[in-house]
């Protein structure tokens, strides 16, 4: 079986990569993860670096590039003159989905569902027809828009269990580190827990909430 591609968007490398390196990157039985370079400058930014030093120390940044997708000058080039229509059709369904979701700036301005980096994720995906591992619900519901895979962080927690790369207690650990991060997936992650790992989720410590 050939390996799905998935393009990893910042949130869920942050949420995962440093709980299994050096595992997170490259080529896996049923899944290759790949990042693009448009999520770097993400990782520089003042308010990342202030919460997380990690990323930004080797050899992290060295192998973010080296599994970078490779993407020629050509093949960029579409990629950008696609967006419009990328961004119009997505905007279009998740208005229709999630339309209470939306955001306004100061001046009243529907903000777009789909951040720059966000927008360059999914029409890459979609122009290699590779999938994405989020848990952005925006980015969920329009890749899939698009008939693109999805995986979540914990989808992929379990994918490396069973690889694994991490055990039971390491996987609990996993979740109170999120929590105390303010950085659970989603609302439902207790539910999805279940689902994949086919056990309660673990008690979170009172003490680490914000």
């Amino acid at each position: 079986m050939t390996a799905q591609f998935l393009l990893v968007d910042t949130c869920a490398y942050l949420r995962l990569a440093s709980h299994v390196h050096p595992n997170f990157w490259g080529g896996h039985p049923q899944y290759e993860l790949r990042s693009i370079a448009e999520t770097d400058p993400e990782f520089s930014g003042k308010r990342l670096r202030s919460k997380k030093v990690w990323p930004n120390r080797d050899p992290h940044p060295a192998l973010r590039k080296k599994w970078q997708l490779k993407v020629t000058r050509p093949q960029l080039n579409e990629i950008i003159a696609s967006e419009p229509q990328v961004l119009e059709f997505a905007e279009a369904a998740l208005e229709e989905q999630i339309a209470h979701r939306r955001k306004f700036d100061g001046a009243g301005e529907a903000i777009e569902f789909l951040s720059p980096t966000d927008l360059r994720l999914l029409s890459t995906a979609y122009y290699f027809g590779h999938g994405v591992l989020t848990d952005d619900y925006a980015l969920k519901l329009a890749a899939r828009e698009f008939d693109l895979a999805v995986v979540t962080s914990l989808q992929m927690l379990k994918y490396f269990f069973d690889l694994k790369f991490v055990d039971s207690a390491k996987v609990d650990n996993i979740m109170q580190q999120w929590h105390a991060g303010d950085d659970l997936p989603h609302l439902g992650w207790v539910s999805e827990f279940k689902d994949f790992f086919k056990r309660a989720a673990p008690k979170l410590l009172a003490a680490a909430a914000k």
